[in-house]
């Protein structure tokens, strides 16, 4: 009886030592691990990454993501971009970029070229076709190409562009300091103010272009609104509308309640933007019925209190504005809010966008 459970054995073992090689294989061939491949750097370091020597691949990638972000800003549509792993010998990737026939392709040249610098790589060379409607473009890190650009004129599409009106809402108790930041932004947006707030906020924001806005808290009303306007109107000289406030509430939502707001925001010779801050709102209607000039936002900037999220609505603000004629946009006066806009609104402006006072988009 005892044979057969050798015989047994015998087969087990030769089968575990014919195995071997092929574990042995696997292992062998198993990717690496990612910290052994070096990755792309996070979104929140990529504007101070820069690529050491012989970094040629997270160099390429990373350009093919600031790209794809930075030609967005100029106007070139998502869709337009292009980019795949090379087939031509010396190129790890090509790019092909439809260009709208408005944005200038030396534009865009230059555009690749602070890319590539701010990460440690250069634009190596650019050729331009006779005809001027093309141009290739050649990148790279320590003298290595890594990517090749053609850029490319349609002359069947355009920047879209409109007008843009951004209110900035601020908050009981915010001081002049946390304000101060929106009212120094070069493009035009406008100002909300709570009636509580008071300093030189209005006088520094209009002295740089701003429009100044009531942002009115909705608990006040009742019969009270003509004292309430007024009081407000005492607080912030120079304000020339009424923003209801973005918290929310169920006032909006009463035509009764806004019929008497607005009757008073007409009597005083003030523009309104419903905030939309409730779905159900009918000021906006109720405004145009009783005589208002009025406008309503289609977007809230800041729905997510995050920089990028703030540069994302941005551009989708831009967009609609491009298909509308016109957009009204939303948020608070907050560090992330103001730190998107200082990195969207160049670019967006660059692109045509028209940023424009609160007072200048509202219907009559």
């Amino acid at each position: 009886m005892a044979r057969p459970r050798r015989r047994v054995g015998r087969i087990v073992l030769f089968l575990l030592l014919a195995a071997l090689p092929f574990v042995f294989l696997k292992v062998l061939r198993r990717p690496p691990s990612q910290v052994e491949r070096p990755m792309p750097p996070p979104a929140s370091e990529a504007s101070s990454w820069r690529a050491r020597p012989g970094q040629t691949e997270v160099f390429s990638d990373s350009l093919a993501a600031r790209l794809l972000r930075s030609m967005t800003d100029l106007g070139v549509s998502p869709e337009a971009i292009r980019r795949a792993r090379s087939r031509r010998e010396g190129f790890l990737a090509e790019t092909s970029v439809r260009v709208p026939k408005d944005l200038p392709l030396a534009v865009c040249n230059l555009e690749i070229v602070r890319q590539a610098e701010q990460m440690g790589g250069a634009v190596l060379s650019a050729v331009e076709a006779r005809d001027g409607l093309s141009l290739v473009v050649q990148a790279g890190l320590g003298g290595k190409a890594t990517d090749r650009i053609v850029l490319e004129t349609d002359p069947n599409a355009a920047r879209p562009a409109g007008m843009v009106a951004l209110i900035v809402c601020g908050t009981q108790g915010q001081d002049e300091q946390a304000l101060g930041g929106f009212c120094d932004l070069e493009q035009m947006i406008t100002l909300a103010l709570s009636p509580e707030q008071e300093g030189r906020v209005p006088a520094r924001a209009m002295a740089h272009g701003h429009g100044v806005m009531i942002h009115l808290p909705m608990g006040e009303g009742g019969g009270r609104w003509s004292a309430v306007l007024r009081r407000a109107m005492d607080r912030i000289p120079g304000a020339a509308g009424v923003i209801d406030d973005l918290a929310g509430g169920r006032a909006t939502e009463d035509e009764r309640a806004m019929s008497a707001l607005l009757s008073e925001v007409r009597r005083r010779g003030l523009f309104f933007v419903d905030s939309r801050a409730s779905a159900s709102s009918v000021a906006y209607r109720t405004a145009l019925r009783v005589g208002v000039r009025a406008g309503e936002s289609v977007l809230r900037i800041d729905e997510e209190d995050n920089v990028e999220m703030v540069r994302e609505a941005l551009r989708r603000l831009a967009d609609l504005s491009a298909s509308e004629g016109r957009a009204i946009g939303v948020g608070y006066a907050r560090p992330n809010t103001l730190a998107g806009m200082q990195e969207a609104l160049p670019g967006l402006e660059r692109r045509g966008v028209r940023f424009v006072r609160a007072e200048q988009v509202v219907r009559r």
